[in-house]
């Protein structure tokens, strides 16, 4: 399970607990982002690990949906400061196009 953030989720085959895996990196030649167990990786208690089907990790297939997977991982840390970078970049872009655009730009259905 995963969600619109592009957090995927595990849950333990004996109690049902829901836990956040773990970023394991953009797989290039296969085209895939690898995500790890938590309870391997953070060493947390888990009662199901024996029968867990994702304890040695998953890949994700970018074609499973290209908006919310993507080569860096938007539940990493590098995608929140690539994005800061480019909210940045749209307010100058903003601020240059208000500056040197001296006409109204036309909007659909506004006189």
């Amino acid at each position: 399970a995963y969600n619109y953030k592009g957090n995927v989720y595990c849950y333990c085959p004996e109690t049902g607990t829901q836990r956040e895996m773990s970023n394991g990196g953009f797989e290039k030649d296969r085209g895939t982002l690898k995500k790890l167990c938590p309870a391997k990786r953070y060493g947390i208690k888990c009662q199901g690990m024996e029968q867990c089907s994702v304890s040695q990790g998953i890949r994700i297939p970018l074609a499973e949906n290209r908006r919310i997977f993507t080569p860096i991982d938007r539940a990493s840390y590098k995608w929140e400061k690539e994005y800061k970078k480019r909210t940045a970049v749209e307010r100058v872009n903003s601020r240059l196009d208000v500056k040197w655009v001296h006409r109204k730009k036309h909007v659909p259905g506004e006189r």
